[in-house]
């Protein structure tokens, strides 16, 4: 009696043991609590110049946050790289419009960043501006408008952060020395801006000759400290 005891206690086990071997070796679903996706993919960097027509439909990251790879400045020492972030700095040392252009020339696109100015700050960023030292304006470019608030109510601007500057007004709604999410879509003649996910810009240009194609260029003017971070590019067409 004793050995059939023990070899049905046996038998128990032996099952107990192939269930929970059956249940461990099952691929986990990575949604539940505490799985870790280690597959995940790290952003890609657009630093260097790749392929210009293998659009991707992805964001690319283009500042890495160490250098200024991919960008050229058109005067010496006004942007720099600090703490991960890209610096544009005219305070008490510059007076004029310092640019930073990124090399990839585009025609559709999406832009996000992350974004603070100072409260005497003017910046902004130009995209399908013109190559080159050719000072960027509206009417050969687009600008989303960066301005502290400090010196938007000095000057009695009407275009506050966030604006398509000369065409559409924005939403007064980011305050001095605040970081913003600041998002851009440009398709065709269709320009939306959004700020911190709320949409602020839905511009259709009427006029035929609107900037079809160009380059990204941030701006500084004079008593500005404006930083950039998380630098993300969607390209939308394979042309550039």
């Amino acid at each position: 009696m004793k050995n059939q005891k023990a070899i049905a206690m046996f038998a128990v086990l032996c099952l107990i043991a192939m269930g929970l071997g059956y249940w461990v070796g099952q691929p986990k679903d990575p949604n539940t609590a505490g799985a870790t996706n280690h597959g995940a993919k790290k952003p890609t960097q657009d630093t260097e110049k790749p392929n210009p027509n293998n659009v991707t439909g992805e964001f690319l990251h283009i500042f890495d946050g160490a250098t200024m790879k991919g960008w050229s400045a058109d005067i010496p020492g006004v942007w720099s790289v600090q703490s991960g972030r890209l610096v544009g700095n005219t305070v008490d040392v510059f007076k004029g419009v310092p640019y930073l252009a990124h090399y990839r020339e585009l025609g559709d696109f999406e832009l996000k960043a992350r974004v603070k100015i100072n409260g005497s700050g003017n910046s902004g960023i130009f995209f399908r501006a013109p190559a080159g030292a050719t000072v960027a304006n509206p009417q050969n470019a687009y600008e989303v408008q960066i301005i502290g608030r400090e010196r938007l109510n000095k000057v009695n601007d009407r275009y506050p952060t966030g604006s398509l500057y000369g065409r559409a007004a924005s939403f007064d709604l980011v305050g001095d020395n605040e970081w913003f999410d600041l998002h851009i879509e440009a398709i065709q003649n269709r320009i939306k801006v959004r700020i911190d996910g709320r949409e602020v810009v839905n511009f259709t240009d009427p006029d035929a000759d609107y900037p079809h194609r160009g380059y990204i260029k941030l701006q500084t003017m004079q008593d500005t400290d404006v930083q950039f971070m998380d630098f993300q590019l969607k390209q939308l067409d394979g042309d550039g």
